[in-house]
C-alpha cells in the first residue's frame, strides 16, 4: 500500500490540473498583441526623440560645408578683383556694380548669385593695413545691430597706390532662423554673412579706358 501511494504521488498532474498561465501554456494571441502594440509604442517614442536633434545635426553639417564652398568662392572673386585693379584693367570701372559684374563675378558666376555680393573699394591714406584693420575695414559691416553697407563706398587710383578691397556675401540659413545668433539681422530678415578682404599696391599700369577686358 505505500509502494502504490508513492507511485500515485509521482505521477505528473494532467495538464488540465494545472494554472492558468502556467508555465507549460502558450501565451494567448491578445497577449502577443499587447506585447507587440508596447514595442512599437516605445519604438516611436525613441524616433521622436532622436529624429529632430539627428536632423538638426545634419542640417548644421550641411550649412557648414555649404559656409566653406561660398568662402572659397568668395575669397576667389576678391582675389581676381583684386588682381584687376592692381594691374589697371579696373581702373575704369564706373561704379561698384559694373567692377564687380565684369571684373569679380565671371569667375564664380557658375557658383554664386553676383546679386547678393556686395563689395568696397578705397584707397589707403598709407599703407599700414593692420591700422586700416583696427579701423574696423575687413569686419562684418554693422549698424545699430543690423547689417549696414551704406557707409561702403568705390573708388579706384592710379598706379602704386596702396588700396583695400572687401566683399559680403548673403544668404538664407535655415540655422540661423532657429539659432539668431548664427545669424545677422538686416532689418527685416535673418541673414548669414560671409566676408572676404585683401590689401595691395597698385602696379605701374597705364590708363586704359577697358574695364577687366570689357568694353573700350
Amino acid at each position: 500500500m505505500l509502494l502504490s501511494s508513492r507511485v500515485n504521488l509521482s505521477r505528473p498532474r494532467p495538464r488540465s490540473a494545472l494554472p492558468e498561465g502556467g508555465r507549460d501554456s502558450p501565451p494567448s494571441n491578445g497577449r502577443i498583441g499587447r506585447l507587440l502594440q508596447t514595442c512599437r509604442g516605445a519604438t516611436a517614442l525613441e524616433f521622436a526623440i532622436l529624429s529632430l536633434p539627428a536632423m538638426l545635426f545634419l542640417l548644421f553639417l550641411f550649412e557648414l560645408g555649404l559656409d566653406f564652398y561660398v568662402q572659397l568662392a568668395l575669397d576667389y572673386a576678391v582675389q581676381e578683383g583684386a588682381r584687376r585693379l592692381q594691374t589697371g584693367a579696373g581702373n575704369a570701372a564706373p561704379s561698384a556694380a559694373v567692377f564687380k559684374a565684369d571684373c569679380m563675378c565671371p569667375p564664380i558666376a557658375a557658383f554664386l548669385n553676383c546679386n547678393q555680393i556686395t563689395v568696397t573699394v578705397y584707397p589707403l591714406t598709407a599703407a599700414d593695413y593692420y591700422l586700416n584693420a583696427q579701423s574696423g575695414a575687413g569686419s562684418v559691416p554693422m549698424a545699430g545691430g543690423v547689417l549696414s553697407t551704406s557707409g561702403w563706398s568705390f573708388s579706384t587710383s592710379g598706379a602704386a597706390t596702396p588700396m583695400f578691397i572687401q566683399a559680403i556675401y548673403t544668404s538664407v540659413s535655415a540655422i540661423g532662423l532657429l539659432l539668431p545668433s548664427m545669424s545677422v539681422s538686416t532689418g527685416s530678415s535673418r541673414v548669414h554673412v560671409t566676408t572676404s578682404s585683401i590689401g595691395f599696391i597698385n602696379e605701374p599700369f597705364g590708363s586704359s579706358t577697358a574695364v577687366c577686358g570689357v568694353g573700350t
